[in-house]
């Protein structure tokens, strides 16, 4: 299983299972706007909306990817853009926010509520549920040099994805597959490979326009993106 994580706020989302294949597209959808005035069920479903209803667009653009489950501004409710999706039919990618902290406990409170609050109505939308973002690039050689903020390293990552695991287990999201999204260079690092052989899937972040060591002229993106896709790939082994 294979998430494809592209430009923001774009997201494409690829899920193999057997011999079918379905394709997920939407956008990343943080839990506040750059004034850090917290996003509420109205501004979610007026994105998601949007997304659904653009003109020309590849397909139907009716997924989100989040960031964290936590409704901004509180401890532990859960996020509003979960009745946003209920209300406007968009499936998730869940994500539980990872860097800069020991516990994810909050993070675990709200999603239990969230399932006990809307049940099937709410897990039926789950595609996944990511366990971080980016967090072991922004402890990398490049994250650093790039200011990315604080990180978290592959141990902590493993520590999270059992939580979860453990979290979900008994409810209408056991079956979902537990994973993590991080850069490529941060999954084509061997110092990361506990994460790959703890997760039921790899997410793929990878912007051709940032690789500045390459050739990176727009008429050179898409062999850049093969090649690194290829690259995580490679890392992936059959995850």
């Amino acid at each position: 299983m294979v998430f494809v994580s592209r430009v923001l706020p774009f997201l494409v989302v690829i899920s193999a299972v057997a011999a079918q294949e379905r394709v997920y597209q939407g956008f990343n959808s943080g839990a506040f706007f750059s004034s850090n005035k917290p996003k509420v069920q109205s501004d979610f479903e007026d994105e998601f909306n949007a997304a659904r209803a653009l003109h020309f667009s590849p397909g139907t653009f009716s997924s989100v990817r989040l960031y964290t489950n936590v409704q901004t501004g509180t401890t532990n409710t859960p996020i509003e853009a979960f009745q946003a999706a209920i209300n406007t039919n968009t499936s998730m990618l869940l994500g539980i926010w990872c860097s800069g902290t020991t516990t994810i406990s909050n993070e675990l409170a709200a999603l239990k509520s969230a399932v006990d609050k809307f049940g099937t109505k709410f897990t039926d939308l789950v595609i996944a549920i990511s366990v971080g973002s980016e967090d072991m690039y922004r402890l990398s050689e490049s994250g650093i040099e790039n200011n990315a903020g604080i990180g978290a390293g592959p141990d902590t990552i493993v520590s999270f994805i059992r939580e979860v695991r453990t979290a979900i287990e008994g409810t209408g999201l056991a079956s979902k597959p537990v994973g993590h999204v991080d850069s490529w260079s941060a999954w084509a690092n061997s110092s990361n490979e506990a994460v790959i052989e703890e997760v039921d899937f790899l997410g793929m972040d990878l912007y051709p326009y940032y690789e500045k060591d390459q050739d990176n002229r727009i008429e050179n993106a898409e062999a850049i993106f093969e090649d690194l896709h290829n690259r995580t790939l490679s890392a992936a082994g059959n995850k």
